[in-house]
């Protein structure tokens, strides 16, 4: 197999597993890419598993990045977000799970801008290890020919992480933060997420009010690059009067396109034909309990 039909055959996993990893699709591209440019032809033919091979050579590209990637954040202007995963233009490539509905939704969530949020608090070594092991299901032996560590190893990493994101999560205010935890289907989502337009559009006070979880967090990243909240808005209260102001100062051309963000329902912005922001939402029982909207144009496609 060539180095081109390696490259078509594996290029979606392999980028799906490096954005799970940079939070970055630009920087998981580019990541994919330069494993390929720097590809021996020569030992191709001696390859046992040419996807382990690719995934270890990912893998340790990524832990690389993600430690220098730690400082520039320290300087970020405002919250930070992970740039968004816009289905209609980024397909990752899951279909090994395709047939395990289970899998599916691990997959699913595992993408999630609340996931991807919890990861932020692993090392390097550990987010590679607990997304191999939690996002692909992989089993000791292979994260370890990854990482470049032993089984045994990968195994007490992979319990320190878990440990350290459920501690996260019962934390968090609203209790269970699993991507997905105790909320509706995915009909039921993008239904809630009409609704929620259909409130702010017509300035439904009452009907937002019921759509919002009391304790919602309202994340906007604009990165100092365009205007945005600096800190999170918490409350229900806060979170209207910011997005109520947001859609009084709307100019004309505004537009807003239904899409699926991070293997969730929400929203596309666009001024014009220019894309100008994502929503995405985190969804519990039939409220939304957080928005992260992503606004700085660096983190947006052309």
């Amino acid at each position: 197999m060539s180095i081109e039909e390696l490259y078509q055959a594996h290029k979606g996993f392999l980028v799906s597993l490096a954005y799970r990893m940079l939070s970055s699709v630009m920087d998981a591209e580019d990541v994919v890419h330069n494993v390929f440019l720097t590809l021996d032809a020569s030992a191709l033919p001696s390859l046992q598993n040419p996807r382990a091979y690719l995934c270890r050579l990912v893998t340790n590209r990524c832990i690389d990045q993600l430690r220098s990637a730690r400082v520039r954040r320290e300087s970020y202007v405002g919250p930070w977000l992970p740039e968004p995963w816009i289905e209609s233009r980024h397909s990752a490539d899951d279909s090994f799970a395709a047939e395990d509905p289970l899998r599916s939704a691990v997959m699913k969530e595992t993408l999630s801008i609340a996931f991807l949020l919890l990861l932020e608090r692993l090392s390097p070594v550990e987010r590679s290890v607990y997304v191999l092991r939690e996002a692909y299901a992989l089993d000791y032996d292979e994260i370890a020919d990854a990482t470049g560590k032993t089984a045994p190893n990968c195994r007490q990493i992979y319990r320190r992480a878990k440990l350290r994101i459920d501690s996260a999560r019962n934390a968090a205010p609203h209790g269970d933060t699993r991507p997905g935890a105790a909320a509706a289907g995915e009909p039921a989502k993008s239904a809630l997420v009409e609704r929620f337009l259909h409130a702010l559009g017509s300035g439904n006070v009452g009907l937002l009010s019921q759509l919002l979880n009391k304790d919602i967090s309202v994340v906007s990243d604009g990165g100092g690059k365009v205007r945005a909240a600096v800190k999170p808005l918490i409350g229900r209260d806060r979170a209207m009067a910011f997005l109520l102001g947001i859609v009084s100062k709307t100019p004309e051309g505004f537009r807003v396109l239904p899409d699926v963000i991070n293997g969730q329902p929400g929203l596309v912005l666009f001024q014009g034909d220019a894309m100008t922001g994502t929503v995405a939402f985190r969804f519990e029982g039939e409220q939304i309990a957080d928005i992260y909207l992503v606004l700085n144009p660096e983190k947006l496609p052309a």
